[in-house]
């Protein structure tokens, strides 16, 4: 569905709504992007996008970002060239200013001055007694006096610098992208990592966007921008800095430009002012951190947002469930698990511990009627009573984040069961404590047993009508089978290294009680782990091999996650395969020969020159693996697991990852 062109010129808009300044009252803190502005009415479907959960449709050719040249007369719109071709992304109401509007709903009702309050007798104990209680996490839920009162303190206390710094339009951080160009970027945005990681309602975004882009025509050289909305361009920034890395990996330099703006607006006035725009804004950063492959200053971002959240104690269920409307107790929910989720993700690629306890007190978000499949792709109006095997991007995200939250006790094993110069591969598995790796393999599988119908594996994701349905069923597959991959490849280690002193192959003629039972969860870890490779490189290169020859062609639009996690996954199954090259024989025959173990190395190392050639940073991965499939070529000696030299039994860079190959 096409949507409506952006109007040729601004005659219709009222006088009184032209102002040749911005001038606008500060938010509260509950109230920014996502839940703040007036959901548009439900008639109202034109932001809504195609199959893929875009909203920006047409022909036209992809242009270069280009400066923004404010008109000269507030009331002069784009040429009426420019505008035939450039496509709305959302239709505003009628009200011109829904989002002061909701700022005026949701303030905290009229309690007399602050320090008049702490002044009453009266409302003293009630008011200590409320800080405690949500400080504490134990307040009953619900919107009270008393705890609207809190949550006024709480916006002060987190807000203190009062005079705040604007931007004039001429400054070069606010040089915009052409309109097509915008809109295709925060399109891919949308279809791409929004539906992975919802940190704002999607509504009230397009609405948001499309107010900003009717205000950037008012702009004159003396309009000033508030900071509210320079806060909202940083954001907006760092949207176009993660799609165009979406759309083509290999533009860092247009992706740097918009990073540099979108740093410069966000950090405009420090970090003293923080609300939950200010967190969606360190996220977003953060994900093109994740992107450009600078995980250290990512790690850092996120900590960032992690911090400003528990300032909001949205990391206690007392953080939303005092909010008023629903929107923003899901928002407050939303911001904070994709908090915890992306501290997780980048744990994982640093191969270090995640910091903050993720214990699921503050409830995970709950799919609403614009956060379904079906709705995001077809246009259709929502469905209001939906069967409970409906897909929804929520639920996708719920799932994810509870498989991440499994990734802590991953370390402690892999901690546990780490080779040392001097530590011998048998004696460490003979003094391992397998109850540990035991629980977490259950919790994994009681993990997947109760995924929905459209996320299970056993579902056949061929049959699915559905582009977005299908690709994070793929996408939630991977990255169970990565997990698993990390639980087992410690053992995977050992029994390679220590080969062919632990062999306890199914096809032994003699049964004997004298091998540890450690050695038959070795050898069995072992298999599962080239076996999750396996399969985890097949889903790969079957998205793959369905665009043909062309390695940039429809690169967006595979059911797969994007070139910076899959690499990931690449880079740790041809280890896995080129480990597997080194274990004796009883793994060898379970695997069904040496065959599968060659075919999965040469699979992956493909594909891992192929992404070189569309990701620079994957290079020191392709060369790396190279050079591995040297080191320790398949062969005869490997396959009969007979003794080996003691160089080579080093496995510590089976724990390698691309991190540790940066230069």
């Amino acid at each position: 569905m096409s949507l409506p062109p952006v109007p040729e010129e601004t005659n219709g808009i009222k006088k009184q709504q032209v102002q040749p300044r911005l001038h606008r009252r500060e938010s509260p803190s509950f109230q920014l992007l996502g839940a703040i502005s007036e959901t548009p009415p439900e008639t109202d479907k034109s932001h809504e996008g195609d199959d893929e959960g875009s909203f920006i449709q047409g022909d036209e050719s992809p242009e270069r970002p280009r400066g923004f040249q404010p008109p000269i007369s507030p009331r002069a719109g784009p040429s009426a060239t420019q505008a035939s071709d450039i496509s709305s992304v959302g239709q505003e109401s009628n009200d011109s200013d829904g989002s002061e509007e909701v700022d005026g709903r949701e303030q905290s009702p009229d309690s007399s001055d602050d320090e008049t309050d702490m002044d009453d007798l009266n409302l003293f104990l009630p008011g200590v007694r409320q800080a405690v209680f949500q400080r504490t996490g134990v307040a009953k839920p619900g919107s009270t006096l008393e705890s609207n009162r809190e949550l006024k303190r709480l916006k002060k206390v987190t807000n203190r610098k009062t005079k705040l710094s604007t931007l004039s339009t001429n400054s070069t951080n606010l040089i915009f992208p052409h309109r097509i160009v915008a809109n295709k970027l925060v399109s891919a945005y949308l279809s791409r990592e929004f539906v992975n990681l919802p940190l704002f309602h999607r509504n009230t975004f397009t609405h948001r966007y499309e107010k900003l882009w009717r205000n950037i025509e008012l702009w004159d050289s003396e309009t000033e921008v508030a900071h509210e909305d320079c806060l909202f361009i940083g954001f907006l920034f760092g949207v176009f800095a993660l799609a165009t890395l979406l759309r083509n990996p290999a533009h860092l330099e247009d992706a740097e430009q918009y990073f540099a703006r979108a740093q410069n607006l966000v950090f405009l006035n420090g970090i003293e002012k923080g609300g939950i725009l200010n967190i969606q804004a360190y996220l977003v950063l953060a994900q093109y951190l994740i992107a450009d492959n600078n995980l250290p200053v990512a790690w850092k971002f996120v900590g960032l947002a992690i911090r400003a959240a528990q300032s909001l104690h949205l990391h206690l269920v007392t953080g939303s469930h005092h909010l008023a409307l629903r929107d923003n107790q899901e928002l407050s929910r939303r911001v904070w698990h994709c908090s915890l989720m992306l501290e997780r993700i980048i744990a994982m690629k640093m191969g270090i511990t995640a910091l903050t306890k993720h214990s699921f007190e503050t409830p995970l978000p709950i799919p609403g009627d614009n956060d379904y499949i079906d709705h995001l792709s077809t246009n259709e109006p929502a469905d209001r009573n939906p069967t409970i095997d409906r897909p929804s991007i929520i639920e996708f995200f719920n799932n994810s984040a509870r498989l991440y939250d499994r990734y802590s006790d991953f370390i402690t094993i892999q901690e546990e069961l780490r080779l040392t110069e001097h530590s011998s591969a048998r004696k460490k598995l003979e003094v391992f404590d397998p109850s540990l790796l035991l629980a977490v393999d259950q919790s994994l599988a009681n993990w997947q047993s109760g995924l929905p119908p459209f996320l299970h594996p056993n579902t056949d994701v061929n049959s699915m009508k559905n582009l977005l349905a299908m690709r994070q069923h793929k996408i939630l597959r991977i990255r169970y089978l990565h997990m698993r991959l990390l639980l087992w490849r410690p053992l995977l280690a050992l029994v390679a290294a220590a080969s062919p002193d632990i062999d306890a192959r199914s096809g032994m003629q003699e049964a004997t009680s004298q091998r540890p039972l450690t050695h038959i969860i070795a050898h069995e870890s072992a298999v599962k782990c080239v076996l999750a490779a396996a399969e985890l490189i097949n889903i790969i290169d079957e998205a793959e091999r369905s665009r043909g020859t062309d390695i940039t062609n429809e690169y967006d639009s595979l059911s797969i996650p994007a070139i910076w996690e899959t690499t990931g996954c690449v880079f740790a199954s041809a280890q896995v395969f080129i480990a597997a090259r080194r274990c004796p024989r009883g793994v060898i025959d379970d695997l069904g020969g040496m065959q599968a173990i060659r075919q999965g190395a040469w699979t992956s190392i493909e594909l891992m020159r192929k992404y070189s050639l569309i990701w620079p940073r994957a290079n020191a991965c392709l060369k790396a693996l190279e050079k591995l499939d040297v080191l320790f070529p398949p062969g005869r000696d490997e396959y009969a697991g007979e003794p080996r030299d003691g160089g080579l039994r080093d496995l510590s860079w089976l724990e390698c990852l691309p991190i540790d190959l940066q230069v």
